[in-house]
């Protein structure tokens, strides 16, 4: 069994570095996606096979998400 990973924001730095290096990497079997904008999470979802959370409280507490990668706006980081 890989690891599931949670990823907060769907933009550039997510589209063009997180989101194919963790679908390129081996050890990952599942990437869930979330933004404010479920539009942004739905097409990356789409182009990189994975899913999408609505709630990012949800994303946070998924017990089986052992990696999360925040990618949101650099004021958003606390």
């Amino acid at each position: 069994m890989g690891i599931k990973v949670g990823i907060i924001g769907c933009g550039s730095i997510t589209k063009l570095r997180h989101a194919p290096e963790y679908k390129a990497n081996p050890f990952v079997d599942e990437i869930v996606f979330y933004d404010r904008n479920p539009e942004r999470a739905e097409a990356l979802a789409d182009m990189f096979g994975g899913t999408v959370e609505q709630d990012v409280d949800k994303l946070l507490t998924d017990p089986m998400i052992q990696v999360i990668s925040d990618c949101s706006s650099n004021e958003s980081h606390h």
